[in-house]
């Protein structure tokens, strides 16, 4: 299918001006509500641990990945070369790869009137702008997803585009990215790669397409494999920490849908406009569209069967940044019912001002009480924290003398700071972010959420009460404080302490250690403690 040949000297001037004016909207806006969010800080400790000499850990001495996308976090590792202020260098990072983003789609679709839909989309979807910055890796998520979007429609949709093994090797090495930013992602890209891969076998290319996938797998490969060997897993920590909770499934897939009824509520735009793209793909994308829309679908499905996440909008804006540009690429709006275009402008400028809190009406100082978001499980994560940690914030921070030596002014920073300059060498907190980057890179944290840890991790939620989706609370063992300030295991209960056996074999020990390896296949799977009875999974109200 190939893409629309309306070229771009024949597009009306209105159209056009509309393009610039809605793009140069969409920057104010991305400034504007600029902000990081405390588990931003999670990412920016670890790459002080990194310059500190400690290696890409969380707590000195302990090999623990506390990052969940490897891209993101070199990236950052080499920004902080050029720029220590961590808040500055993830916000700069954000919109340099937000620029990019639009720059992959600016120069794929091929009329103003679908370039000015799109960043109508993106204005009034709050999970895609919010998440434009944060501090989290979504901003590189848009990008790979672009690039893998682009060469997508170019291989499968557009053979005639695709440029032989060129397009077969510009494919995989952005679904290379793409594994290599986050793991879940491949989820949603899954359909599209295995249909590319099927449509090139049947045109004959099947050995060239098998060499352009092992040549794009040695990036993610050679990094995962670092990861077996330094961390002793491939997956990141926090995949453990949200996985062995010992929550029963029914709970979790209840959760679940509480949590599309609470993403459907704060943002409908973003689901109303995924799921018309994934229709369209389905409808007129043929084969190759199909295989994007079930993308969506699969992704969706594993969302659920996790309990979603807390963070309203963070996890749909991936599936969202795909499927509503190549929708537009698809069928581009040339082909739409006559006024179509303007119509949906229209609706969506209607949208944008009169639904609560979009990007374009939230407040200057947007805030939400933080209990808000365990009424549905899910909530406005930049309402949060937005107060403290937006652009003008930091800007007032840096320009006015009675500000404090940390930055963003809240409880948590504040808190670090504190116990930096303390001689207790182990803190215990449930918000570890900005407590743990304003501790140092000489203390440890510890965080009862365990996503910084890989023995509580291993350990089932506390009570299986006070738990939100994706965060589910350990209860500290006796022994285990003990056991980080002298690296000697000294875990009380007997099942526990043969678990911090394994761990202190796998974080601890020389990597080369015989006795490691031995330790390793077990550690994968490890899991200690007893999990709630059934019925008791009930998320805090």
């Amino acid at each position: 299918m190939p893409f629309a040949s309306t070229g771009r000297n024949a597009e009306p001037r209105g159209w056009v001006r509309l393009e610039r004016g809605l793009w140069a909207l969409f920057v104010l806006t991305a400034v504007r509500n600029a902000w990081l969010c405390d588990d931003a800080y999670i990412y920016l400790r670890s790459v002080e641990q990194l310059w500190a000499g400690h290696g890409p850990v969380w707590n000195p001495g302990w090999r623990v990945q506390a990052f969940t996308s490897p891209l993101w976090f070199g990236l950052l590792a080499l920004g902080r070369a050029l720029l220590a202020d961590g808040y500055l260098l993830a916000l700069l990072l954000s919109f340099g790869l937000t620029l990019l983003t639009w720059q992959v789609w600016q120069r794929a679709l091929p009329t103003a009137r679908a370039r000015a839909l799109l960043l109508a989309a993106w204005l009034v979807s709050n999970g895609f702008m919010d998440y434009t910055t944060s501090g989290l890796e979504t901003p590189l998520v848009y990008a790979v997803l672009g690039g893998f979007g682009v060469a997508y429609v170019r291989r499968a949709l557009s053979p005639g585009l695709g440029e032989g093994l060129r397009g077969d090797r510009a494919l995989n090495l952005w679904a290379g990215l793409v594994a290599l930013t986050r793991l879940d992602l491949l989820a949603l890209i899954a359909p599209a790669w295995v249909y590319a891969a099927y449509a090139a076998h049947r045109a004959g290319r099947g050995r060239a397409w098998w060499r352009a996938f092992a040549l794009a797998a040695l990036l993610p490969g050679a990094w995962y494999g670092f990861a077996l060997v330094y961390y002793g897993s491939p997956l990141p920590n926090p995949a453990y920490a949200k996985l062995f909770h010992g929550l029963p499934r029914a709970v979790v897939l209840e959760q679940g849908g509480r949590y599309w009824l609470g993403q459907a509520l704060l943002d409908p735009a973003t689901l109303l406009l995924w799921a018309v793209s994934a229709w369209v793909l389905a409808r007129v994308g043929r084969g190759a569209g199909r295989a994007l829309a079930l993308g969506g679908g699969l992704y969706a499905t594993y969302l659920t069967w996790v309990g979603g996440d807390f963070m309203a909008g963070r996890f749909p804006a991936a599936a969202y940044a795909l499927l509503v540009p190549v929708a537009l690429l698809v069928w581009p709006p040339p082909r739409w019912p006559r006024r179509a275009a303007s119509f949906a402008l229209l609706a969506a400028g209607a949208y944008a001002l009169a639904f609560p809190h979009t990007p374009l009406n939230s407040p200057w100082d947007h805030y939400v009480p933080p209990d808000f978001y365990l009424r549905w499980g899910v909530g406005d994560e930049r309402g949060r924290y937005f107060r403290y940690t937006s652009l003008l914030t930091y800007l007032a921070w840096r320009t006015r003398p009675d500000m404090p030596p940390f930055f963003p002014p809240y409880a948590w920073s504040q808190q670090g700071w504190e116990f930096r300059h303390s001689p207790e060498p182990v803190a215990v907190v449930d918000s570890v972010g900005m407590f743990g980057y304003w501790a140092g890179t000489d203390k440890l944290v510890v965080d009862v959420w365990a996503l910084t840890d890989a023995f509580l991790a291993r350990l089932p939620d506390a009570d299986g009460r006070l738990w939100r989706p994706g965060h589910y609370e350990r209860r500290v063992p006796e022994g285990f404080v003990a056991t980080l300030r002298t690296g000697e295991n000294r875990i009380v209960d007997p099942g526990l302490r043969r678990l911090m056996d394994q761990a202190l074999w796998v974080t601890r020990a020389p990597l080369w250690a015989p006795e490691r390896w031995r330790h390793l296949p077990a550690w994968w799977w490890a899991r200690g403690g007893i999990a709630p009875p059934p019925g008791e999974g009930a998320p805090a109200r």
